[in-house]
């Protein structure tokens, strides 16, 4: 049943390399296409240790990740199987840094490979190529959008040298005059501002005068009263002295003769 079904695990199994680039190339098969365990053509050449197949389903993008119904990966199958060379080859291609997806490299095939989307952006006439068809049609395409940029970036110094303006000059002239007219409105403030503790400080200054003038007024009037207080203390004690002596005066002495 599985030789019928899935003809390419058969060659995987079999280690027949010929075989399986014919199944793939010819679109008769898909190379992460799964059997009914699960499994991968990768699986099944992981399983029997044939290195050749393995390195060309790596190099045609094949998924070393996809986990058979007993959760075991290509390289889990190889170890089960105790292919050393195999699990080598499998667990080196999983350390593959994440990072390095965000960095193109058009040379790389298999990065081609990893980032195709099937079906819905191809044109009808794309839908049957076969897969390395894909990925040469997408490293094509590629290095043209390379070039077109090199190109662009010559016509761009041109275009500046001959005294063009560019969108990126036009840009930074926008940014400059709204920094101007920023600086503008920020000197008018502090003026401003300058002014308004100026004429603040003439008010204090007003204040500190009229609160001298008060207090000289204040100590004028205040000594005269003190002065006719002193003065009316005096005449008050003359007087008391007056009515002492008079009373002492007008009460004789009387003196008794023999």
């Amino acid at each position: 049943g599985e030789t019928l079904a899935f003809p390419g695990h058969v060659a995987a199994f079999k280690g027949d390399l010929g075989m399986l680039k014919k199944l793939v190339e010819d679109g008769v098969i898909n190379i992460n296409e799964r059997a009914d365990n699960g499994s991968t053509p990768m699986h099944k050449a992981a399983g029997q240790g044939h290195i050749e197949c393995l390195q060309w389903l790596i190099k045609m993008g094949a998924d070393s990740n996809i986990t058979n119904k007993a959760g075991e990966r290509p390289s889990d199958v190889a170890k089960r199987f105790a292919h050393l060379a195999a699990v080598k080859l499998l667990e080196e291609l999983q350390k593959y840094d994440i990072d390095d997806e965000n960095e193109i490299d058009e040379n790389d095939v298999k990065y081609f490979i990893r980032h195709g989307v099937e079906g819905s952006t191809d044109a009808k006439d794309d839908l049957c190529l076969s897969d390395l068809d894909k990925t040469d049609a997408r490293m094509r395409a590629y290095k043209k959008i390379v070039e077109l940029r090199h190109l662009l970036e010559i016509a761009e110094s041109n275009y500046k040298h001959l005294g063009g303006i560019t969108e990126e000059d036009l840009k930074q002239k926008k940014e400059q005059l709204e920094s101007e007219k920023t600086i503008k409105e920020l000197q008018g403030q502090l003026e401003y501002e300058r002014l308004r503790r100026e004429k603040l400080e003439c008010q204090l200054d007003e204040y500190r005068a009229e609160v001298d003038q008060l207090r000289e007024t204040l100590e004028k009037i205040q000594v005269p009263n003190f002065v006719a207080m002193e003065d009316s203390a005096s005449c008050e004690s003359n007087k008391e002295k007056r009515r002492v002596k008079k009373k002492v005066s007008s009460g004789g002495v009387f003196v008794r003769r023999y």
